[in-house]
């Protein structure tokens, strides 16, 4: 069971984003997935979050707008680990960013 006061963020930025390439509209689309995953790096973004989630960290994947890269690897994961993935979008690290705990 992962305890969300052990989180591990990976900072997803330095993966090529499809965006940018004219390739498909999300993390959802195939062609995006494909292109996600074709990079070596992404494994390795994987390998480092699944040993976290091994160890009851919760995982969370940034990019720079939350749609494709992040979207691509969260759902990776959670299928690895026969689990659904939770999705955030900017307004929503917004309210995270500025809750005061």
């Amino acid at each position: 069971m992962t305890n969300p006061l052990r989180t591990l963020m990976l900072d997803v930025r330095s993966l090529d984003d499809p965006e940018g390439e004219g390739i498909g509209e999300n993390g959802l689309d195939l062609d995006v997935i494909e292109y996600v995953m074709a990079q070596p790096l992404a494994e390795e973004f994987l390998g480092e979050a699944q040993l976290a989630h091994n160890d009851g960290f919760s995982v969370v994947f940034m990019c720079f707008g939350g749609k494709n890269r992040s979207v691509v690897l969260a759902n990776e994961l959670a299928r690895r680990n026969n689990k659904v993935a939770k999705h955030f979008g900017l307004e929503e690290w917004a309210l995270v960013r500025d809750a005061k705990v």
